[in-house]
């Protein structure tokens, strides 16, 4: 269902030109009220928006009563006002709303656009808060649940390291510093080993305000780091600038490392990842596990049912495997109707039954075109040795890949 945009404002040239902004900007319904009065009865019907924007001051609520009306229904709520004391922002945000918004012409208007996509947004991202204070955590959840971020708790570090890797879509890990089983810095350096600076932000806290401790964090692998008692503005600048960094990196990615018709990586992004994690692999002993994955018999499905059915096969295969696949893999189209997959930390022992399991999932697959069902398969070849580089692991996958076809298709050889 399309986000509904609440904006109560008296004066109705500023309302109807933030109206058409977010119409215009974002292509999100809006509803448009001028007073108290009229907003409690919107809200008593039910129709209860995603994100409100509250004017302060309003005819028939002078003192910014309307918050607290937006707040009994649980409605998010960015505030504007011509000006803000500073105890007027205290206690704004002491009522734990979105933010304040002094209004100043185009600038504030698309500071409430930005944010507003924020909101929406933040359903899709999840935030890991990792202390062995239940106190602390219940803390922070409560003042990051009104931006409607996906929330994670966990009381230590290998906790959270469980929690990180079972979960999709966390894209920001913050972490305090003493903690038993495993600390801060021990968590870092294990959630660097998989996850680069530039896909996951990790925030370090501390109630010890020592330089030489944001210094360890930051050398760690951490992108920020926040010195206990904050506030509630503070630590959301802290997220916000953090997310931001990273969705620009995954913007980025998308231009530069994405295959567009199946989602999955380029072959540019895969030599350039399998590159680095064959070098990391040198120190740590740890070698990935390489597959070449070919549709079998595809040009006969171009031929028979169109190059358009192709591309869907191609698409409905790779999403297949996506799926299935770890959160740590990395699969790539590696052109045409091939694709090559990149498993760190993966049993060898139990990796032949992982790579028949998704090739019984691809082989259950069904397609239909001008009334005629049919199904495809594939054929998987596996490196599961040490290779002398990764591109010699590729040719020693390729190498199986051709045993696999050679043996009749459909099959896992390694």
């Amino acid at each position: 269902m399309e986000p509904v945009i609440l904006i109560v404002e008296d004066s109705m040239m500023f309302g109807r030109l933030l109206e058409r902004s977010i119409i215009n900007g974002l292509g999100f319904q809006t509803v448009l009220v001028t007073s108290y009065l009229e907003t409690e009865k919107l809200l008593e019907s039910g129709r209860l928006p995603i994100v409100a924007l509250l004017d302060y001051c309003l005819p028939d609520a002078l003192d910014g009563e309307i918050i607290d009306l937006c707040l009994k229904y649980q409605v998010p709520s960015i505030i504007m006002s011509s000006s803000f004391s500073d105890d007027l922002q205290e206690s704004i945000w002491s009522k734990r709303v979105l933010d304040y918004i002094v209004k100043e012409g185009a600038q504030s208007i698309q500071y409430a656009l930005d944010l507003i996509d924020r909101i929406v947004k933040n359903s899709d991202i999840g935030i890991l808060i990792v202390d062995d204070s239940k106190v602390a955590r219940n803390s922070i959840v409560q003042d990051l649940k009104p931006y409607r971020y996906q929330l994670y708790e966990a009381a230590n570090g290998m906790e959270a390291f469980d929690i990180l890797n079972a979960s999709n879509g966390i894209k920001l890990v913050l972490t305090d510093y003493y903690m038993p089983v495993c600390d801060g810095f021990e968590l870092t350096k294990k959630i660097r080993q998989v996850y680069q600076l530039d896909r996951l932000a990790i925030i370090g806290i501390s109630s010890q305000s020592s330089q030489q401790l944001t210094i360890k964090f930051i050398k760690h692998g951490a992108n920020d780091f926040l010195i206990k008692p904050f506030n509630r503005e503070m630590l959301y600048c802290r997220i916000n600038q953090n997310l931001k960094i990273v969705e620009h990196f995954d913007t980025l990615r998308q231009i530069t490392h994405i295959d567009h018709l199946t989602n999955t990586s380029n072959r540019r992004y895969l030599f350039e990842a399998g590159d680095i994690i064959f070098e990391d692999s040198l120190r740590t002993g740890n070698f990935p596990i390489i597959a070449m994955i070919d549709i079998d018999s595809f040009k006969t499905i171009n031929d028979t049912y169109s190059h358009q059915t192709g591309d869907q096969v191609i698409r409905t295969v790779a999403e297949t495997l996506n799926r299935s696949i770890r959160k740590t893999d990395i699969l790539s189209r590696y052109g045409g109707d091939e694709f090559c997959l990149i498993c760190r930390n993966m049993d060898i022992t139990g990796a032949p039954g992982k790579f028949e399991k998704w090739r019984k999932q691809v082989e259950n697959l069904s397609f239909e075109k001008d009334g005629k069902t049919f199904h495809v398969t594939i054929s998987i070849g596996l490196c599961l040795e040490k290779g002398d580089s990764f591109m010699q692991m590729i040719d020693a996958a390729d190498k199986k890949l051709y045993e696999a076809k050679q043996a009749g298709r459909n099959q896992v050889c390694w």
